[in-house]
């Protein structure tokens, strides 16, 4: 369903804009990512998609804090 607003609105599919809230929604879908961690991924990585979702592949979360010891 979001394919044909892509094509219609010709959003660049290799750059992530945070700017609109279709973007996130969008990106934090592609991705299966929180909008928090698509910001943090963005301010880490950069707006490039391959960038992005290399630094999501490579990220270590740290574990929450009940479950460190």
């Amino acid at each position: 369903m979001i394919r044909p607003q892509i094509d219609a609105f010709g959003w660049d599919q290799r750059n992530i804009n945070l700017t609109g809230v279709l973007d996130v929604s969008y990106w934090t879908k592609v991705l299966d990512v929180s909008a928090d961690e698509l910001h943090r991924a963005v301010q880490e990585a950069g707006t490039h998609v391959d960038a992005v979702r290399q630094f999501l592949a490579d990220r270590q979360l740290p574990l929450p804090l009940d479950l460190q010891s």
